[in-house]
């Protein structure tokens, strides 16, 4: 299940700190900054090495930060999986430019491991800074052995030197899956009434089937100098979509009372393929169903109520499958910041607005796809905040809270279509 938040309001939670440098968009930071410890509840990093040479290593276990959340299912509190990620890296850098490598591995489950290796760069006195993560994913087991996914998420930033527009980052991104056809994600079709009708004696994904989907998120970050705060507007823009669907075998409905057919397959999109999740089995619904048809059948709208693990997006408390899925967002944040020798504050507020289309319908199995309803036009805030305090000169005890959610445009106000979460961290890091 894909949780709300990556639907309604991407732009806006995407604001996180770098916990350390376990983050592989933030990878290459290990080439600029001095040599220090870092520990936050969840992760830890160490950066060390000479002028020259620079060396790290982290880990990250994923188990805190959720301090509420009711935006999927009402899940409280953040230790609730343990999926660790090791990472290491090394680099060289001189005058003129840095470069450095490395590696993560990722234990999403039993079933399915993630690798990372990465090149990341720097140059024009650090000015210029380009960052290469490619996952690959890598399955087995009952449901994912011969699954494969590949992403990246090229992240390019510049840092202008201009007094007012201070730094532009774009990030360049690619998922595809290919997934592997196994017993697990078809169903044997027997004796079936003569108002179903089926391209072949299995329905679901009986052979190979592979997605693909691509994105660019652009970023721009300006100053706006003031004593004694410094205020730093932002915009982002970020646009996700899918290329290409995964797709199954079909079905024909005779609709009864003589009012046609009916015809649709197994077809869904991601607009995000990320290859450290995992698509599970596939499996027909049960519950719905008007004797003599089988409990599968929607006798309402006439489809088969099949359901894969991973691939529904809940939105309002009803599960959709989408085909073709195009993601647009934009989120305005505006960081406020606060400091002296002891104590350094930083606030960020943020609003979105973002929008998801492409064909729905309740059930992997699809018929003429309609266009998304006002329902997924949405909007966000956030509220993102910082505390950093300095006992001594080379010592930081840290902070970070947020808080923020999406209501869709249609039911502000309506606290069953609305989310928040209140997440925080807190942590020291020693610079030596």
């Amino acid at each position: 299940m894909r949780r709300l938040y990556y639907i309604l309001a991407a732009l806006v939670l995407s604001v996180y700190a770098a916990f350390s440098y376990t983050v592989l968009e933030d990878f290459n930071d290990f080439l600029v900054d001095e040599n220090q410890l870092r520990v936050r509840l969840d992760r830890f990093g160490v950066l060390a090495g000479s002028s020259n040479v620079r060396f790290m290593i982290g880990v990250t276990g994923e188990t805190a930060g959720v301090l509420f959340d009711n935006v999927d299912d009402g899940i409280k509190g953040g230790i609730s999986k343990f999926r660790p990620a090791a990472i290491v890296g090394i680099g060289y850098k001189n005058d003129s430019f840095g470069i450095g490598v490395g590696y993560q591995f990722k234990y999403v489950s039993g079933s399915w491991q993630a690798h990372t290796p990465i090149i990341t760069a720097t140059a024009l006195n650090d000015n210029l800074r380009i960052n290469i993560p490619v996952t690959i994913g890598v399955g087995s087991g009952e449901v994912n052995d011969g699954d494969i996914a590949v992403s990246t998420d090229i992240r390019l930033e510049y840092y202008t030197g201009n007094s007012i527009f201070s730094r532009l980052r774009v990030n360049l991104k690619y998922g595809m899956y290919s997934m592997k056809a196994n017993e697990s994600r078809y169903t044997a079709i027997k004796g079936m009434p003569p108002i179903v009708q089926f391209q072949e004696p299995n329905y679901g994904f009986t052979k190979d089937t592979m997605g693909q989907s691509i994105g660019i998120d652009v970023r721009g970050y300006f100053i706006a100098a003031t004593d004694p705060i410094l205020i730093e507007p932002q915009i982002r823009v970020l646009y996700q979509g899918s290329v290409q669907d995964f797709k199954g075998t079909g079905y024909k409905v005779n609709i009864p009372g003589g009012k046609g057919t009916k015809e649709g397959n197994v077809s869904f999109g991601s607009y995000n393929i990320d290859a450290s999740n995992p698509y599970g089995a596939f499996e027909l619904g049960s519950g719905q169903g008007s004797s003599p048809l089988p409990p599968w059948y929607d006798f309402t709208a006439h489809n088969i109520i099949s359901t894969m693990e991973g691939a529904s997006v809940k939105i309002g408390g009803t599960e959709y499958y989408i085909t073709k899925p195009q993601f647009i967002g934009v989120s305005v944040p505006v960081g406020f910041t606060a400091e002296n020798d002891f104590i350094s504050l930083y606030l960020e507020p943020a609003i979105s607005f973002s929008m998801l289309t492409g064909g729905i319908n309740k059930y992997v199995t699809t018929s003429k796809p309609v266009r998304m309803p006002p329902v997924f036009y949405s909007v966000g805030y956030l509220v993102y905040g910082e505390l950093t305090i300095s006992p001594l000169p080379n010592l930081e005890w840290y902070f970070e809270a947020q808080i923020g959610g999406a209501t869709t445009i249609d039911a502000i106000g309506n606290s069953a279509d609305n989310g928040l979460a209140f997440n925080g961290s807190t942590g020291v890091t020693w610079k030596f």
